[in-house]
């Protein structure tokens, strides 16, 4: 699994801010389903997580760029 960079409760959300058209949100890894299931646009994406786990992401170009979500009941 990935390594966790941010612990949550489930249901709660994370905002995301940055240039995605420079470096797009991808799912990477974790468990299933994940709520990064559609690319963001522009530069802000909230995303929340309903269900308890860990959900790796990665940038779509540059694969140093890597985190992961741990959600909590």
């Amino acid at each position: 699994p990935p390594s966790t960079c941010l612990k949550i409760k489930k249901g709660g959300t994370v905002t995301f801010n940055g240039s995605f058209s420079s470096h797009p949100l991808l799912a990477k890894d974790g468990d299933s389903p994940t709520p990064f299931n559609s690319p963001p646009s522009g530069s802000t994406a909230t995303i929340t997580f309903p269900n308890a786990g860990t959900f790796g992401f990665i940038c779509g170009i540059h694969s140093s760029m890597t985190g992961a979500i741990e959600v909590v009941e």
